[in-house]
This record gives C-alpha cells, sequence and structure tokens, in this order.
C-alpha cells in the first residue's frame, strides 16, 4: 500500500498484472459495494514523459527503482512480439533485451546475488511456459537469464504477485484459475538460485493484479473485477493500494472508461477519476490497461515523491505520483461522507 503524509508524501505499491480481464456486469446491491460513478468529472492529469511505439501492445509492466542515483531508475515492459524492454526513465530510451515476452511481471528492487545487489524480475505467460528469472546487469543494460530450481506448480500460472522482498529473498504467489502457491527465491551460495514451495494460497485463486500493504497483507483484484472478492468494479484491469493519512484507496486502471480510478476501501465508492493528457514528448493514455507505481525518487522534482507508469497498447506514459494523489481530497477518504464529487 503507498502511504501519504500531510505532505503528500507516496507510499510503495508493488503490482504485477494481466491486462485483460472480462467487464462485470450490472451491479449487485449488498454491503462493501465497489460502485462507479458515470456523473464524476475525470480530473486531467498530464503526463511528463513517455514511450511510444515500442513495437506491440504492452502486457506486463514493473517498475525497477533507482539503486545508487535517482537517475538510474528504469520499467521493464513486456511487449507482444518483441519480449522484455527496458525503459531508460531518465533518457526517455527503450532497449530491447533478449528475454521472451510475458503475460505478468514482478520485481524485487534490490536483491543480493552472487554478493552484488540488483533488480530481480521475475515473469510468466507469454512465451513463458513457467515462472523464469531475470536480473538486470545495470553496465551492459540487459536483463540476463539467472539458473534457478525449478518453479514448476502442477497448474498453469496465469499472474505472479509479489509478497515480501528484501535484499536475501523474493516471496511471491503463482497463481492460476483455481489454485495458488507461494514461493520463495533465495541465494543459498549454490549453483542455482534456490527456488522454494512455501505452502499453497487457493485463497488467491483467480487473482488477476495485486498490490502490498504495509502489514504485508494483498488486496487482490479477481478476473471478475472484484477487489478482495467483494463488490464488482467493471473494466478494472490492474490495482494499486494507497495511502492519504488516515485513509486508505485503491487505484484501478480503467481502460474502457479511459481513466484511473480511485476507490474508497472504506466505502467501496469511486471517488475520482483521473485521465492522463499528452504533453511534449509525452502520449495520452487513452485507454490506460496497466498501471506501476512506486514513491522511490526518479529524479528531478516531478518524480521526488514517486511516479507512476501507465500503459496504453504500445505505449507507456509517466505521471507524478504525488500529483495524482494531489487530486484526491480529504473528504474522499472520509466513510461518513455522502459527497459524491
Amino acid at each position: 500500500m503507498i502511504s501519504k503524509s500531510r505532505r503528500a508524501r507516496a507510499g510503495l505499491a508493488g503490482l504485477a498484472a494481466i491486462a485483460a480481464l472480462s467487464a462485470c456486469g450490472e451491479d449487485q446491491g449488498g454491503d462493501n459495494q465497489m460502485t462507479l460513478e458515470p456523473t464524476l468529472e475525470a480530473v486531467s492529469i498530464r503526463a511528463l514523459d513517455g514511450f511510444s511505439e515500442l513495437g506491440g501492445d504492452v502486457s506486463a509492466l514493473t517498475l525497477l527503482p533507482p539503486v545508487a542515483i535517482p537517475t538510474s531508475g528504469r520499467a521493464v515492459a513486456s511487449v507482444e512480439g518483441v519480449g522484455l524492454v527496458l525503459l531508460d526513465l531518465f533518457e526517455s530510451r527503450a532497449r530491447e533485451t533478449s528475454a521472451p515476452q510475458a503475460a505478468s511481471l514482478i520485481s524485487a528492487p534490490l536483491f543480493r546475488y552472487r554478493g552484488a545487489a540488483a533488480p530481480l524480475v521475475v515473469g510468466v505467460g507469454g512465451e513463458l511456459e513457467e515462472p523464469t528469472v531475470f536480473l538486470y546487469i545495470a553496465g551492459a543494460e540487459a536483463l540476463e537469464r539467472v539458473l534457478a530450481d525449478p518453479i514448476a506448480p502442477d497448474f498453469d500460472v496465469v499472474s505472479l504477485c509479489a509478497v515480501r522482498h528484501t535484499q536475501a529473498l523474493l516471496e511471491f504467489l503463482a497463481i492460476g484459475e483455481s489454485r495458488a502457491q507461494r514461493w520463495r527465491l533465495r541465494d543459498l551460495g549454490q549453483e542455482r538460485l534456490s527456488a522454494e514451495l512455501v505452502g499453497e494460497a487457493d485463497d488467491f485463486a483467480g487473482a488477476r493484479a495485486c498490490s502490498i500493504a504495509p502489514d504485508g497483507s494483498l488486496i487482490t483484484l479477481n478476473g471478475d473485477g472484484r477487489i478482495n472478492g467483494e463488490g464488482p468494479v467493471r473494466e478494472a484491469t490492474t490495482i494499486a493500494a494507497v495511502r492519504i493519512e488516515p485513509y486508505e484507496f485503491a487505484l484501478l486502471s480503467r481502460p474502457e472508461a479511459g481513466d484511473i480510478g480511485a476507490v474508497n476501501r472504506a466505502t467501496g465508492r469511486l471517488v475520482a477519476r483521473f485521465r492522463i493528457d499528452e504533453a511534449l514528448n509525452a502520449p495520452a493514455a487513452e485507454h490506460p490497461a496497466i498501471i506501476a507505481v512506486s514513491d522511490e525518487n526518479f529524479g528531478g522534482a516531478a518524480y521526488r515523491g514517486g511516479l507512476i507508469a501507465v500503459a496504453d497498447g504500445d505505449a507507456v506514459s509517466l505521471v507524478s505520483l504525488e500529483q495524482l494523489l494531489g487530486g484526491l481530497r480529504p473528504a474522499d477518504g472520509d466513510p461518513s461522507s455522502d459527497d459524491d464529487g
């Protein structure tokens, strides 16, 4: 979950997702219903930078926060027909890698491997039949496949969800339509990276996207558009949990609605809509299908409080996370407020 203090400080929201969820039907009654507000006016936010014409639609997206200096931040986009592409967020340069295309991506910003710490990326789906591990090599600007013990659940894995990461380990969920398992990656000094099955996690079966909360719990978006299994949200494809003290929200990419929605988690109401407009050298996100969020300092005044990367077709737009969260009013998080905005 992302936190924001009175200074609009944003916190971490890791996510990894597949963008192609089925839309829900008519809303049904009940408590904690995630409702759409068709009359809610969208707030316009200009993209600050971005990448166009990547060679195919982006199927997955993850951020690699800066390791040493803010300008070293990267994003990894899985591009259909191309493979995994490194996006240099400082130089606005896209670099193709030899890594195959994936349908779902997760990452650990710093993972200690062979005595050195570097970002680790895990992908599945697309051209990858099973979860596959890659290490980001900064000097070569490459993603190098890492030999690891087999990560081989006895079911088809459709998405991955990071659960916990430190320099010593990465724990994640391998999620299928009706089953899910928790796995742990560690470097134990052997020839291969250790991959251990921690246990079953069938409560998360069918989840297509998730975000980590500060207490280690997960907020999930199911294939039918339900947040944590409660209340339908039509059109939502990816999710990021955010916190603006003392309130909690979920940011949702909604390609059919053409916006990023903010849902008050206490009331289940959509309280804000954000439209990502184009600017100089920055494409608009007219149908935002994937969002990836980080509160790390990615350099410059705009990204000092974090950024949000938004994928739409073959383009990725970059937006100031502080600016987006600044569009949420205190009343939006108040469960006692009936104001629809």
